[in-house]
C-alpha cells in the first residue's frame, strides 16, 4: 500500500536525503520519494509508519516535523 506524510522542515537536498535515510529505518519501507516542494514523503509498506515514532526519528536528524498529508 501506498501513504503520504507532509514534512515540515526541509529546505535543501541534504534535508530530503536525510528524510529518505529515514524512512528507510523502518521495516518493510519501499519505493520512498521525498519531494522538497509539495513538502511531503511517499512510501510503500505494509503498514503505516507510526507518526509519533517517525516524528521521534525526524527530529533526531534535523528538526523535521512530520504530519498526516
Amino acid at each position: 500500500m501506498e501513504f503520504e506524510v507532509k514534512i515540515s522542515g526541509m529546505s535543501c537536498g541534504h534535508c530530503v536525503k536525510s528524510v529518505q535515510n529515514v524512512l528507510s529505518e523502518f521495516e518493510g519501507v519501499e519505493q520512498i520519494n521525498v519531494d522538497l516542494l509539495t513538502e511531503k514523503a511517499s512510501y510503500t509498506s505494509n503498514n503505516e509508519i507510526d507518526l509519533n515514532l517517525l516524528n521521534q526519528k525526524l527530529s533526531e536528524k534535523g528538526g523535521f516535523v512530520a504530519s498526516k498529508a
